[in-house]
């Protein structure tokens, strides 16, 4: 790590395109040694919309981008000056830089998503649903249990008359 990190506020939505915007305009005006890193902690997101697995980025921190750097009065002018930058997260907005440990734990949650697929859960338990895949298709019944880690629903189902617990991943079902 080259500089320290600070914590800038952004507007919401715009996390992506300040990112860019402030890496290329650092390239542009020769402040990429001050500047080291631009970072948005995201994941990788799967919905079901229609039937239909769509795949979304979601963000850890909305409205916030982290920045290390050597925070000159130059690169503080430069950062905050910026039409989507709202201010530093700091004492009276002013820029503190976040600890070793802060930053190791961001770092370390946003690494961990890497690569991997997350189900996004829209359910909650006593819904209602139909089963859309694996052996238990077109069947309904409620949730009784959520495991948000495996990514998986515990979904009672009536089979020959009795109420039998089927385990299915969040993808397999859907509201009725």
């Amino acid at each position: 790590m080259s500089g320290n990190w600070y914590i800038l506020h952004v507007l919401t939505g715009e996390e992506l395109k300040t990112k860019e915007f402030i890496e290329s305009e650092a390239e542009r005006l020769g402040y990429n040694s001050d500047i080291s890193e631009v970072f948005v902690p995201l994941e990788e997101v799967v919905q079901m919309k229609n039937g239909k697995k769509v795949k979304k980025q979601r963000l850890f921190y909305p409205g916030y981008l982290f920045v290390n750097c050597h925070l000159t009065k130059t690169i503080e002018h430069f950062l905050i000056n910026n039409s989507k930058v709202l201010n530093f997260v700091g004492p009276k907005n002013k820029p503190q830089e976040l600890s070793k440990r802060e930053v190791d734990r961001m770092l370390e949650k946003a690494r961990a998503s890497i690569g991997k697929e997350k189900v996004e859960n829209i359910y909650k338990i006593g819904d209602y649903v139909q089963i859309v895949d694996g052996p238990f298709t077109d069947f309904s019944g409620t949730i009784s249990e959520i495991n948000e880690e495996k990514q998986r629903l515990k979904v009672m189902v009536t089979i020959f008359g009795r109420s039998t617990p089927v385990d299915l991943d969040f993808l397999q079902v859907k509201y009725e």
